[in-house]
């Protein structure tokens, strides 16, 4: 984790704090509301694209814009 500039110690006392389980319920229930089923999830002008999209698609959904 630090490779990635993560403090583990910092992010062991953020999973234990009750808020993150609160927020992250909060969010899986607003995921479900929108029908996300999964993530990457992209939005554009309201139309989902589920599982993430390739570079040149997204610069053929930009151009379209």
């Amino acid at each position: 984790l630090s490779s990635v500039g993560v403090d583990s110690a910092q992010l062991k006392t953020c999973m234990k704090d009750p808020t993150t389980l609160e927020t992250v319920k909060k969010q899986m229930e607003l995921g479900k509301t929108l029908g996300i089923r999964g993530t990457p999830a992209l939005f554009i002008n309201n139309k989902q694209f589920q599982g993430g999209v390739h570079l040149p698609t997204l610069e053929e959904i930009y151009k379209t814009l």
